[in-house]
C-alpha cells in the first residue's frame, strides 16, 4: 500500500516572495524539509504498525515500511516535488506476533495419533489451533487443521500440506486494522511539519546568500 501528501506550490511561492528567496533557494529548501517530513513519518509508520500488530521485533516492521521522494528539479522549477510511504501490509507470520497460541481441546501431542511415518494426523471435526494476538487491534483467529509445534526452532501454528513432506506456517490479517489507524496517526500534522521545515531551512539559505 502507497500513502502520500502533498502541498500547494502556491503556498511555498507566497513564502518565497515574502523572503526573496532564488528559485534553486526555495528548491533546496523544500527538497530538505521533504526529506526530514519524511523520515519523520517514517518512524511514525513504524511506531504506529508495531503497535497495531504487536509484533516482537522492531525490524520486522522497518522491511515493510519505505520511503520514496520525487524531488523538484533546479532552475526555475515551479512544482514542488512530493513524498510517499509504502507499507506492506500482507500478512504476517503467527510467530513474528506476540500472543498465545492454543491447540484444540484433546490436541496435546501426547493424545494425537501419528501416521506410518510418525507425522500428527489431524482429528475429525477440529477446529484447529486458535491464536490471541497480545495487541487490540487484531482479531483471535481459528486455523482449521492447523496445530502448535516447534519447527526448525521456531515455536508457531502449523498446517501439513498432504503429499509434501514440509510444514507451512499460519498468517494473520493485518491490513485493516493497519489501514484505519494510517490517516489519524501517520499524516495527521505532515503538511504543517513540512510547511515549518521549509520556512526554516529558507530562511537560513537566504541570510547566507547561498546561490547553488
Amino acid at each position: 500500500m502507497k500513502s502520500g501528501f502533498y502541498v500547494d506550490a502556491s503556498e511555498l511561492q507566497t513564502i518565497q516572495k515574502a523572503l526573496g528567496a532564488t528559485y534553486k533557494q526555495t528548491n533546496l529548501a523544500y527538497n530538505r524539509a521533504l526529506e526530514k517530513t519524511l523520515n519523520k513519518l517514517q518512524i511514525n509508520s513504524i511506531s504506529m504498525m508495531r503497535d497495531v500488530t504487536g509484533a516482537k521485533k522492531k525490524e520486522i516492521i522497518k522491511r515493510r515500511v519505505k520511503i520514496f521522494t520525487v524531488r523538484t528539479s533546479g532552475g526555475n522549477s515551479r512544482m514542488p516535488g512530493h513524498g510517499k510511504i509504502w507499507l506492506g501490509l500482507n500478512d504476517m507470520p503467527v510467530s513474528a506476533i506476540k500472543g498465545t497460541m492454543k491447540n484444540p481441546s484433546g490436541g496435546k501431542a501426547k493424545n494425537r495419533k501419528r501416521d506410518e511415518r510418525g507425522r500428527f494426523i489431524s482429528g475429525r471435526g477440529s477446529r484447529g489451533a486458535t491464536f490471541n494476538p497480545k495487541s487490540s487491534g487484531l482479531n483471535t483467529t481459528s486455523y482449521p487443521g492447523g496445530f502448535v509445534t516447534t519447527f526448525r526452532g521456531k515455536r508457531s501454528i502449523y498446517f501439513r500440506t498432504e503429499g509434501k513432506p514440509f510444514l507451512s506456517e499460519a498468517k494473520i490479517h493485518i491490513s485493516d486494522p493497519v489501514k484505519e489507524e494510517i490517516p489519524s496517526d501517520i499524516f495527521a500534522g505532515a503538511n504543517e511539519l513540512l510547511m515549518e521545515i521549509f520556512n526554516k531551512e529558507l530562511k537560513g539559505l537566504v541570510k547566507r546568500g547561498y546561490n547553488g
